[in-house]
């Protein structure tokens, strides 16, 4: 067994390795522009290991060099939540942008190549350990956060530099299994939306194609699978918890039907769920349960994760801040969307088809997942070792 000794986050750093965001006052929107320096919020941390720049604001060079230049972050860094989503965590990608401005609710941490693998260290602080960590320090005052100097004490295993970025090669050979099997699924969804515009020049209510599925609510026990909204922004797959440690009631699924959440709709969230058997399938509140009125739950889908659906539902909505917009879930079948009973049978079964094949693509991402969360652990603490290149069984 490799002997793994421990080290602090800020010991991995080099020279102003570990720095936060700006002051509030240095970087808000009044600063923002179409084009220039993108700004890593905590929405870009949250689709797999590298900071995603989809939805992304930009700041000009000129605001940059005057007041933001001790807050850049360049490929290879690790960006850290301070407040919000604690455990968020991304590696600013190799490629695409040369340098990025965290805002004022990340950290950057810049670690020493001589000390340590950057990759490895983004594992080690994905774990759950390091997780309930962070949990367990952060101040609980006002918004739960933590600090500089919170993240600088916590500790991860620090196996020899060698064992480090074989264990950062084995985790990333699963996750770039992940990203296949996601970008996938999220080509066949593109895939059944785009077979749905064969009716595009008929549309109708969604009233006449689908219904709100009569539902109940309950109290979660037992195993439980939750469609949250952090878990469909985590992969589109629902949680594995024990129902007990769910504090609130939940809408219990107990057929196919489509989510669609009223929450803030200009974050887009409509999902096909299909519940599992063997456990207490439970949704929150904020989505409402849709299913279809002669045509399946996949068509149902495919109407209302289109864009054309999702900018109808996002005119609709009521509440004066934007964290807290919701939907009338009446208005959801008001909205019109494409006749599909007016495509081909062959076409209809077609998007049937994709979406079930898209969303089996996500249950091996989700075990893929849990085959890496499972491994992380073991390899870092030596029990089970990452084999050597050109070594054989």
């Amino acid at each position: 067994m490799v002997e793994t000794q421990w080290a602090s986050i800020g010991s991995l750093a080099g020279p102003r390795g570990l720095v936060g965001g700006p002051f509030g006052s240095n970087l808000g929107g009044k600063d923002y522009v179409p084009l220039g320096v993108p700004v890593i919020r905590g929405q870009n941390l949250t689709r797999g290991k590298f900071v995603g720049f989809n939805d992304c604001v930009y700041v000009t060079d000129e605001k940059v060099a005057r007041d933001l230049k001790n807050n850049l972050a360049k490929p290879g860094d690790l960006i850290f939540t301070q407040r919000g989503t604690l455990g968020q965590l991304a590696i600013m990608p190799p490629s695409g942008h040369e340098r990025a401005v965290i805002s004022q609710s990340q950290m950057r941490l810049r670690v020493d190549p001589e000390i340590a693998s950057a990759t490895y260290v983004y594992y080690a602080c994905s774990s759950q350990m390091f997780n309930n960590e962070i949990r367990t320090n952060a101040i609980v005052t006002g918004v739960p956060h933590i600090n500089l100097g919170i993240l600088g004490k916590l500790e991860i295993p620090l196996p020899p530099l060698d064992e480090q970025r074989r264990i950062a090669e084995v985790l990333g050979a699963l996750d770039d299994l992940i990203d296949t099997n996601e970008r996938l699924a999220d080509q066949l969804m593109e895939l059944a939306r785009t077979l749905t515009r064969g009716a595009a020049e008929s549309v109708v209510p969604l009233i006449e194609l689908a219904e709100i599925a009569p539902f109940r609510t309950v109290t979660p026990i037992g195993e439980t699978a939750h469609y949250s909204l952090p878990a469909f922004d985590n992969g589109a797959m629902p949680e594995c918890l024990d129902g007990g440690g769910i504090k609130s009631n939940k809408i219990l699924i107990e057929s196919s039907v489509t989510l669609i959440s009223r929450l803030n709709p200009h974050i887009p969230r409509v999902w096909a769920v299909y519940p599992d058997a063997d456990v207490m399938n439970v949704a929150s509140t904020e989505f409402v349960p849709v299913r279809g009125v002669g045509v399946s739950t996949e068509e149902v889908y495919a109407l209302v994760s289109s864009d054309a659906y999702l900018a109808q539902l996002s005119s609709r909505v009521t509440g004066t801040t934007g964290s807290h917009q919701r939907v009338d879930k009446r208005a959801l079948l008001d909205l019109t969307v494409p006749d599909l009973r007016l495509l081909q049978p062959d076409v209809r079964v077609a998007i049937r088809e994709v979406v079930q094949e898209a969303h089996a693509s996500r249950v091996i991402c989700a075990k893929l997942r849990r085959t890496r969360d499972e491994l992380l652990p073991l390899l870092m603490s030596g029990k089970v070792r990452a084999r050597p290149e050109g070594v054989s069984a």
